[in-house]
């Protein structure tokens, strides 16, 4: 059985081995990313990156004070456009960041210093974008809150400043998220070089 074997094998045209068409081991101790989530976080970033930078362009045809009875014209814009229109460049740079970030997940497969350092650029560069946003006294049009007080007890003052703290709270409810997110990241990334 062995002979036949041996003369078969002789006489097939076999492909000479080589070591490089193994396959790659394994890497261990590795977190694993997934690729749905990444591709999912891609697809999502796309379109409400998009969206959003859309709506911050055309803000003053969609966001703003509708007249009554007519919801095509709006009577007050919510945002300064000479204002929101500084923040549109930074929108685009997070939005492509984070596309990156995905890009890279995808590839890598597994989280390493690469992605880790890209992922933390990208959470850092948002919540600073947000806080610019927060603590921008000018953002919004105040003839909006003058609008919105008419029919309210409370002043435009008021309202004012109960939007101003409520998006400064929101910063950083989302920076300390951002940077339990970040932390964790790199424990992920970092554990696996530790038990070697």
């Amino acid at each position: 059985i062995f002979a036949g074997i041996s003369t078969s094998q002789r006489n097939d045209k076999c492909m000479q081995w080589n070591p490089d068409k193994l396959p790659e081991l394994p890497k261990e101790n590795v977190k694993k990313i997934s690729k749905v989530e990444s591709i999912i976080g891609l697809t999502l970033s796309i379109i409400f990156g998009t969206l959003f930078v859309y709506f911050m362009w055309k803000n003053q045809t969609y966001i703003g004070w509708y007249d009554g009875g007519n919801f095509n014209t709006i009577k007050v814009v919510f945002f300064n456009a000479n204002e929101i229109v500084k923040f549109i460049p930074l929108y685009i740079i997070s939005v492509l960041l984070s596309v990156s970030v995905n890009l890279l997940k995808i590839k890598a497969g597994h989280w390493n210093i690469s992605v880790a350092s890209l992922h933390t650029i990208e959470q850092i560069f948002s919540v600073i974008i947000l806080f610019l946003f927060a603590t921008n006294a000018n953002i919004v049009n105040y003839d909006f809150w003058i609008e919105a007080a008419s029919y309210t007890t409370i002043t435009a003052e008021q309202l004012s400043e109960g939007f101003t703290k409520g998006i400064i709270g929101l910063a950083w409810f989302v920076a300390v998220m951002s940077a339990i997110d970040i932390l964790s990241i790199w424990v992920k990334t970092l554990k696996p070089k530790f038990k070697r």
